[in-house]
């Protein structure tokens, strides 16, 4: 379990109250955790006290590091064993858990962190979803979470569910999705995830609608050394879609900015980073391409109704920098 929750959720007396035999392992929060000495350390505790291998499952409790870290010792100790994902992050309720995809960072020598390049699929046998956890969760991790909601929301359903979240934005820290409207919104960017990941669970087709919003998210991440976390960063290249979509005339002003102020709504502290370089824009469509096969395949936003607008492979570095160079504008105005 995650350091940060331990005192938060009585792991250790839930077991001993219920007379069952458990061995808790606590381990760093946070991308820390992603990390091949924490695998490592995890892997020769499981093997010391020794399992059945079938029988007994790996139960990670945490958020969507923690979980990620979790499910790869699990796909990859004893050649796999079962494992149950409870999430206690927004973020790892809507999106990490959901998925088959467990991974670690790969740290350069140079201080550069690659993102998810260690890992495989192996998907929770059992997922436990309780919002109320929400309650005790900090400001900044309910804003990640909130940028992966808007993630699904604007590409899902075809944006069908981001009205909802729109109206519920002012709202959404404070209520924690606790309420009625929230739970309706929380429940519906779930069903919509899962429905959009069961027909590609372990990713054959790499035309992805969840790869929204992380074309750029993982090099600005990487490149962060920290300051700049994963929600935040999806939420810079949200941004950023939403733009180069209006240039490319697949949205409209007035819909542009409606997705820029749902992000300013729901706690994006800026639009723009003095890390979205022509060197980092370069980087991460090189990276993203590789990743994707050979293509972009870059999600866009767009109210066209045809179906082959909502990707691209056609981007230049000189077209996201004129994006970048908008939302500067778009901060310095809201400020």
């Amino acid at each position: 379990m995650d350091d940060g929750v331990k005192d938060v959720i009585p792991v250790h007396e839930y077991y001993v109250d219920r007379n069952i035999d458990a061995n808790i392992i606590t381990i760093p929060g946070g991308e820390r955790a992603k990390r091949a000495e924490v695998a490592e350390m995890v892997c020769d505790r499981i093997l010391t006290w020794g399992i059945d291998r079938r029988a007994e499952p790996l139960v990670v409790i945490g958020g969507g590091a923690t979980l990620d870290l979790g499910g790869h010792v699990a796909a990859t100790v004893l050649r796999g064993v079962p494992w149950v994902a409870v999430p206690t992050t927004l973020l790892a309720m809507i999106d990490t858990a959901l998925g088959a995809k467990v991974a670690l960072n790969h740290h350069r020598p140079s201080g550069l962190t690659l993102k998810n390049k260690i890992g495989n699929y192996h998907p929770a046998s059992l997922r436990l979803l309780d919002p109320t956890l929400l309650a005790t969760l900090p400001a900044n991790l309910m804003t990640e979470g909130l940028m992966e909601m808007a993630k699904a929301a604007l590409v899902l359903l075809n944006g069908a569910l981001s009205p909802g979240l729109h109206a519920y934005a002012a709202h959404a820290h404070t209520r924690r999705f606790a309420d009625p409207d929230g739970e309706l919104i929380l429940r519906g960017v779930i069903g919509a995830t899962v429905a959009e990941l069961a027909s590609d669970l372990f990713e054959d087709e790499l035309a992805r609608l969840l790869d929204f919003g992380h074309t750029f998210a993982h090099e600005l991440e990487g490149r962060s050394d920290g300051r700049i976390p994963h929600g935040i960063a999806v939420g810079h290249d949200i941004a950023l879609t939403a733009v180069i979509s209006r240039d490319r005339e697949l949205i409209t002003r007035e819909r542009c900015e409606w997705v820029l102020d749902l992000l300013y709504r729901l706690g994006m502290p800026g639009l723009y980073s003095t890390l979205m370089t022509a060197d980092m824009i370069e980087t991460a469509l090189d990276d993203r391409t590789r990743h994707r096969g050979g293509k972009l395949r870059m999600v866009m936003l767009t109210d066209t109704g045809n179906e082959e607008d909502h990707y691209t492979n056609t981007l230049t570095v000189e077209e996201v920098m004129r994006a970048v160079r908008l939302l500067a504008q778009f901060d310095s105005r809201r400020t």
